[in-house]
């Protein structure tokens, strides 16, 4: 199926961190890019990669999530917030006995503590499942019966 090519600008006002797709498949390596983002294989975990990382590169005082929430609420996390507040949550976990592979039920909306618990239970290499309120009683609990809660 052929798709209309999409014309970029020919300047911008902040470079693009892909600028040419093509040339970047062509050269694309798996191996180039773990090393990328570490070259410590111990340290390959989605929150660490989320938060911490950032946090050493030294931009741990930048905003890494801006929540907005009901009657004008705002929270802006920034990623050294995250990085602690996740891995005190990790921390938690672990104090509970919680380890690699259990898994973590949440029932939380789309509050900032949702992401700080997503990221500390993916730190903590536990398994997330998420649960809103919206699936109702019974769902709920179907899921966290087949999950093994």
């Amino acid at each position: 199926m052929q798709y209309a090519v999409i014309d970029k600008p020919s300047s911008w006002k902040v470079a693009p961190n892909l600028d040419d797709y093509s040339a970047e498949r062509d050269t694309f390596s798996w191996e180039t890019s773990r090393k990328e983002l570490t070259d410590d294989p111990e340290r390959m975990n989605l929150a660490w990669l989320a938060t911490d990382r950032h946090v050493e590169l030294g931009h741990g005082g930048h905003t890494a999530i801006r929540w907005r929430g009901k009657k004008g609420r705002s929270v802006d996390l920034t990623y050294e917030d995250l990085a602690k507040a996740s891995s005190r949550f990790a921390g938690v976990l672990q104090s509970m006995g919680v380890g690699k592979g259990d898994r973590v039920f949440v029932l939380a909306g789309r509050i900032p503590e949702l992401y700080v618990t997503a990221l500390g239970t993916l730190k903590n290499g536990s398994v997330l499942a998420p649960l809103f309120s919206a699936f109702g009683p019974d769902p709920i609990k179907q899921r966290m019966e087949i999950g093994d809660a």
